[in-house]
């Protein structure tokens, strides 16, 4: 089975995100960045959202965009925590010289955050949306 690009960048940033200071504090250690909803959150924590792929140009074998949302969820008191977690987040991955299990990282960075309020009052969800271009090592 051959390993993908989107596959290979959420490692590679999960790894990351394991050494850095700044999210292991706002993230727990290890970082609470998830695939997948978990059953009994500890919050605040992460979740690898929404995915879109793209081959640069229209080559298949080439440089792909990837477009990826991280989901924050917080339940502390007010925008502080979501707020906290997102400059973590940030601070880390825009620029990042991230290493990809068969490709090249050529960029990351973010593209946009909303912080918002759920509707029963008591968490906070931020929607971080990120761009990335990969290329396979050949």
């Amino acid at each position: 089975m051959s390993n993908s690009a989107q596959w290979a960048l959420q490692t590679a940033i999960l790894d990351m995100l394991n050494m850095d200071a700044d999210s292991l504090a706002a993230l727990g250690n290890p970082v609470r960045l998830y695939d997948d909803f978990p059953e009994h959150p500890q919050y605040p924590f992460a979740l690898f959202g929404r995915i879109q792929l793209r081959p640069l140009p229209m080559d298949e074998s080439g440089p792909q965009e990837h477009r990826f949302t991280l989901n924050l969820w917080s339940r502390y008191g007010g925008h502080r925590e979501a707020l906290e977690a997102l400059a973590a987040l940030r601070n880390a991955l825009d620029g990042a010289n991230l290493t990809l299990n068969g490709y090249r990282l050529v960029s990351l960075s973010t593209l946009f955050a909303d912080v918002l309020k759920a509707s029963n009052g008591r968490l906070f969800q931020v929607v971080m949306r990120l761009r990335a271009v990969t290329e396979p090592i050949i």
